[in-house]
């Protein structure tokens, strides 16, 4: 059965609760990491691979990052070229999203949060915000909406 972004987010918030276990409060990080992932691919995808990229259009975490911060829009929607702040604000929250799945995923001898979860729950949330800001964008475009 398919699922959309929107269900991993959920699915993390369920598991960020009070008394949540370690193992909870640590997938509730890595899957809301996965909910931003997953928003933000089908935007993503449109735009030119990396200076750096290698694998042909295949979209590894690094590779999503370095096209967010290469930010070749023009060719997609000309209008998002100015949202220098969108750019910014997506690939700080990603940055910082993305290392706290590393920590949750794979640093199993640090210490993790249920404050961490929530932090990283919220940041989520920014990210689908502003792809749903981008994808109001592009549907007022030929090309339409990009969300999965």
């Amino acid at each position: 059965m398919p699922i959309h972004c929107t269900d991993l987010r959920a699915h993390s918030e369920e598991l960020a609760k009070s008394g949540a276990s370690e193992v909870e409060i640590r997938t509730s990080i890595s899957r809301a990491y996965y909910a931003c992932f997953h928003s933000l691919m089908p935007f993503v995808l449109r735009l030119p691979a990396s200076a750096q990229n290698s694998q042909g259009n295949r979209l590894s975490h690094h590779e999503m990052t370095s096209r967010i911060s290469e930010w070749k829009i023009a060719e997609v929607c000309p209008e998002l070229a100015d949202k220098k702040v969108i750019k910014a604000q997506i690939q700080k929250a990603l940055d910082t999203a993305r290392m706290s799945r590393v920590v949750a995923d794979y640093r199993l001898a640090d210490d993790v949060t249920l404050s961490e979860a929530k932090m990283q729950i919220e940041r989520v949330r920014l990210i689908m915000r502003m792809v749903a800001q981008i994808d109001e964008m592009l549907s007022d475009r030929s090309e339409g909406p990009v969300t999965v």
